[in-house]
């Protein structure tokens, strides 16, 4: 939001910026406002609810990962804008849909992208080779959450989306700068990994449960039929004493 507003008196303080850009600049504040809502809300879902919306974000960073791709390989070996455009399209599907459908590789795909974006936020690389260790600890994170799926998901949801929330809303509202977004954020954060750790132990307890409940049905099924027939046999073999034709099983 502050950048946005930095930005609008910078461009209205230079003589020479284009009169009818100048008045769209008057809507920048409303346009920020109503980013920040979204990122706000998004960071609501994303906080205490990642774990289950999974696949959705899955699917959503394998589109942008997919077209960032595309556009940029393509740009730079075939230099056509539209052909680069259909490239990264093509590559936006494909990669979403192999982030949605094949999980651990779009668990992989999530942990790079957010370690990458959270080291280059920490430590703010200026060269080749800092950016470079960021996405090296991107790809740790990657492996890390392929091998404790749910424990680091939940973490980097919670994280993620509680760090937005208390960013976003201390802006909104004026209410002060940075550190207060982050303290606000954190603590939304731990909230979020608790409510998260809550409802999916919950969810997997009676997953656990449901197979037991089949199977105690089925031995009862399977007890009850072996009941019947052995009442069904012995009515049979009384007729045949007595003379009758037997019933038929």
């Amino acid at each position: 939001m502050e950048l946005l507003l930095k930005f609008k008196t910078l461009a209205e303080s230079y003589p020479g910026f284009p009169h009818h850009l100048r008045e769209s600049l008057g809507n920048l504040g409303e346009i920020g406002r109503v980013a920040l809502l979204v990122v706000l809300i998004l960071g609501v879902a994303n906080c205490f609810f990642g774990y289950k919306l999974m696949k959705v974000w899955l699917a959503f960073v394998g589109v942008l990962t997919g077209a960032g791709l595309g556009y940029g390989l393509s740009i730079y070996f075939l230099e056509s804008r539209g052909l680069s455009l259909a490239i990264a399209a093509v590559g936006a599907v494909l990669f979403g849909a192999a982030a949605f459908w094949i999980y651990q590789a779009g668990v992989f795909l999530f942990g790079l992208c957010a370690g990458t974006l959270g080291g280059s936020f920490l430590f703010r690389p200026t060269t080749s080779l800092g950016f470079f260790l960021c996405m090296l600890l991107g790809a740790a994170i990657g492996f890390a959450g392929v091998k404790f799926v749910k424990p680091i998901i939940i973490f980097l949801t919670s994280l993620a989306g509680g760090m937005s929330v208390g960013v976003s809303a201390v802006y909104l509202e004026n209410l002060g700068g940075m550190p207060l977004g982050i303290a606000l954020g954190a603590g939304t954060t731990v909230l979020g990994v608790v409510i998260q750790t809550h409802t999916t132990r919950d969810e997997e307890e009676e997953e656990e449960e449901q197979p037991e409940q089949t199977e105690a049905t089925q031995s009862e099924e399977e007890e009850t039929s072996k009941r019947r027939n052995h009442e069904q046999g012995n009515k049979n073999k009384r007729h045949a004493d007595s003379g009758k034709k037997p019933d038929r099983l």
